[in-house]
Parts: C-alpha cells; structure tokens; sequence
C-alpha cells in the first residue's frame, strides 16, 4: 500500500477556518453607556427605602435650592441687559439741559446713566462728607454738594474724591456754575453690612436721598443723583468721575453653587436611605445561597472530583 503523504502543516496553517476564528468582541458604544448608567441608577432608586419625613424635608430642600438658581438665572439675564443699555447709555452724547431741566421725578428716572449739561448754583453750606472712601490707595471721602438749578430744583452731586486731611476751597454760592456728568439712580435701601447714617453727627455712610432732603431743608429733591466728571485740567481736589458702573455679572457662577447643592442634599438623601428588607440578606442565607449556586454548576464541582477531569 502506497503510505499516505502527511498534510502540509504550512497550507492546513494557511487554509481559513472561519470555525476556528474567534469573533471579535463588540465595542460598547456610547448609548450603551448610557443605558448601562440609567440601568443602575434605576436599579438604585427602586432599591431603596425612603421614609417619609427625610423625604419631605429633602423635596423641599431640593425645591428651595432649584428656586434660587433660576432666579440667579433670571438675574443674570436682567444684569447682562443692564450692563449693555448702560454701555449704550455712556456713548450717547450728552443732553443739553442747562435752560431746561426735567420737570417731573420720572423725567429725571428716564435719565439714568445719562451723559448730561446742568446749570446752577452751588450750596456749600449743606454739603455731606460720604466716608469712607479710597481712591490709588488714598483714604478720603466722596464730597456731596446740594445744586439749585434754574427753574429751582435741587439736585445732589457727587463732586468727586477728597483725601483726608486735604482743605476745599468752596465756589461763592452766587455764582453761576455749568456743570457736566452722568445721572444714577441711588440705591433704594442701605446696602448690606454698611451702618447706619448719623446726620446729627455728620456721618453719612450712603446716600439716602430723603435724609438729605430733610437736611438740606428743601421740599423736593431730584430722585437721582448727578456724578460730576473729571476735569483734566484741574489739579485740585475734588476728583470727579467717581460713577460706580457694573463691569462683571457673576450670576451664572451663583446659579451653579444653587444647582450644585440641590444635587448633592438628593445624593445626601438617596445615601441616607436605606435598602428594603428584602434586599438585605442575612449571613446564613447568604452563605446558603452560594452553596446552592455551587451546587447547580458542574463548573464550580469539578474540583471535587479530581478523578473526572481531564
């Protein structure tokens, strides 16, 4: 008999087995993620046992936490507005109203952060020291000084910087003064942290309009206040053009912090919560369980029996 000839082992190598070829594993993709993720969070939350007081007070909690940081939200739109109507406001030329000035409280609202010319005469002897106050790191006070108009209107102006220690020499009350600068709207309360004023003292911390009103001893004052600019060339004190204007808007950051914590009191809440009773497995039932399970795998059993395997 003719021997058989032995098989190339190079072809049988090269021959394709789809048999014999492993498929390759398939990539998760990103939505399986994602469903992986809600698996287990679904899984979580029906795991759990909530009682009904934790409940309540971190509902409310979570809700006051997402009031605040819509409304931060809602600020921050309402600031953004605000600082591009001011910008709007500060190019625009300035109003003319040296021969007539606004004639009713909500014609001189309608003037806030305006450029604007008035025509008065100063009254030095009620004016207010508002402290304290720095400027380039100089500690001073805003000088306040009280302007009768033409048609007899009085207007408070922030005639600028004035380090302490440092003398004015007041303009002769009859005379005639044209000035020039931006209306503001003043706060309409004390700001936060700040005393209180003491005019029986002098002391004034922040410009409340009606106190100055009874000071100054006139029956009506224009709700705004007028902020002189600087005149570069005077070297003297006052230095004008101290208007505060807003140049940031942190209102998405507050948003944030609001939103943050309402996350973390519900991950606070859902780690409080305890697991249901039938979730929990004692010692003895749980040792029984993987007795049971090793039994019903004939995987797990084969070291039993050494003389079965291969």
């Amino acid at each position: 008999m003719t021997p058989k000839a032995a098989p190339d082992k190079d072809l049988e190598s090269d021959g394709e087995n789809p048999a014999a070829e492993k498929a390759e594993p398939k990539k998760p993709s990103p939505f399986d993620h994602v469903l992986l993720f809600k698996l287990k969070v679904h899984n979580f939350i029906t795991s759990r046992e909530f009682t009904l007081v934790p409940s309540v007070m971190a509902l409310v909690g979570v809700i006051v936490l997402l009031s605040l940081g819509t409304w931060q939200l809602y600020r921050l739109s309402w600031k953004n507005q605000l600082i591009e109507q001011i910008a709007q406001n500060m190019q625009a030329p300035a109003l003319d109203l040296r021969a007539a000035p606004p004639p009713a409280e909500n014609a001189w609202r309608e003037l806030d952060h305006r450029k604007v010319m008035l025509q008065g005469v100063w009254q030095w002897v009620r004016s207010f020291k508002m402290m304290p106050r720095t400027y380039e790191g100089a500690v001073g006070y805003h000088l306040y000084v009280p302007l009768k108009l033409n048609d007899g209107q009085t207007l408070v102006v922030n005639r600028g910087f004035v380090p302490d220690g440092q003398a004015i020499l007041p303009d002769a009350e009859e005379n005639v003064v044209a000035v020039q600068g931006v209306l503001k709207l003043p706060e309409s309360r004390k700001p936060w942290g700040s005393p209180e004023n003491d005019p029986s003292r002098g002391v004034w911390v922040w410009p409340d309009l009606a106190a100055m009103r009874h000071e100054i001893g006139v029956n009506s004052l224009a709700p705004v206040i007028f902020y002189e600019a600087r005149e570069t060339a005077r070297d003297s004190y006052p230095i004008g053009g101290v208007l505060p204007l807003p140049s940031h808007n942190r209102h998405r950051q507050y948003a944030l912090v609001w939103f943050a914590l309402a996350t973390a009191l519900m991950g606070v809440w859902m780690t409080y919560s305890g697991p249901k009773p039938d979730k929990i497995r004692k010692p003895d039932e749980t040792a029984a369980a993987n007795d049971d399970d090793r039994l019903n795998d004939p995987v797990a059993r084969r070291s039993e029996y050494p003389e079965a395997t291969d």
